[in-house]
């Protein structure tokens, strides 16, 4: 049914392939096919799929047998067929699967077999998992654990979106480690990595899962407050300025100083992201 060139080729695809002659029996599996659902060649070539060797269910888990048998369909439609299925082995092992059928047509114009490739679904959500939390860890500061500054940029005008299509508010708080330079000079080795590692650890204990933190440069934190009023807003810095305050923050027999502003958007009032952000830095200047 296959020369040695279309063998080659379905070996080395990833996912799974297996053909049916005529009469429903096992020809071909590719290794694909056998990292999916864990059986060797030598447990289902020249075995017949009847044999609940590979199973067929629909979405529902109701089994697809005789006639309903989306193999047996596609020769007898002379159709390619393409659909999700659940493939149930006979180890009784079940995988949510996609697959492509296609009628095997000789040259005489006879149905010869069907060719199914199928890919394991439970494989490409984990994959689509894996890249967002890869992106997610690439978006990280490797010290404070908080988000980076090209991701918090992102956030932030997400945020200004959001808040223009649902007419929210949202507030920014931008704590700054006023003498963290002055210390670094005075004292060098590791005291500056010491001093943001104890201030994130701090605002981490404080700070509620739905504010988002972004280390917005070495001397600066920057905290999104999505969807909250100006009051409560407020009652967040004053929590944050009273945690950063209280806290013992001594270096070489030196305080730790802080500063923290806030910025308070309401949608009626259009602002550009740049605009925000200029206008809370310069509060923080001039404070």
């Amino acid at each position: 049914m296959f020369n040695y060139y279309n063998e080659e080729m379905l070996e080395d695809l990833y996912d799974g392939v297996v053909v049916i002659d005529k009469y429903k029996n096992i020809v071909y599996w590719n290794n694909g096919a056998k990292r999916i659902t864990g059986l060797e060649k030598k447990d289902v070539i020249n075995k017949k799929i009847e044999d609940n060797i590979l199973i067929h269910m629909d979405k529902n888990g109701k089994i697809l047998n005789e006639n309903k048998n989306p193999l047996q369909l596609c020769m007898d439609s002379r159709q390619n067929l393409s659909d999700n299925y659940i493939l149930k082995t006979y180890k009784d092992k079940k995988f949510k699967v996609k697959s492509k059928i296609f009628p095997l047509i000789n040259k005489g114009n006879y149905i010869v077999g069907a060719l199914e490739i199928f890919k394991n679904l439970d494989e490409e959500i984990l994959s689509k998992a894996q890249i967002m939390e890869l992106k997610r860890l690439g978006s990280l500061d490797d010290l404070t654990g908080f988000y980076n500054r090209t991701y918090g940029d992102e956030i932030i005008r997400e945020n200004l979106l959001l808040s223009r299509k649902n007419l929210k508010e949202f507030s920014l708080l931008l704590v700054e480690i006023s003498n963290l330079y002055d210390l670094h000079s005075m004292y060098k080795k590791g005291i500056k990595e010491k001093i943001l590692k104890a201030v994130s650890d701090l605002l981490k204990e404080n700070i509620d899962n739905v504010e988002i933190i972004i280390k917005w440069s070495e001397e600066k934190i920057m905290i999104v407050v999505p969807e909250i009023k100006k009051p409560i807003c407020l009652m967040l810095e004053n929590k944050v300025k009273t945690a950063l305050s209280s806290y013992d923050f001594i270096f070489m027999n030196e305080k730790i100083k802080f500063k923290i502003r806030t910025s308070h958007y309401i949608p009626e009032k259009i602002e550009s992201f740049e605009s925000i952000i200029k206008k809370l830095e310069l509060n923080l200047i001039n404070g």
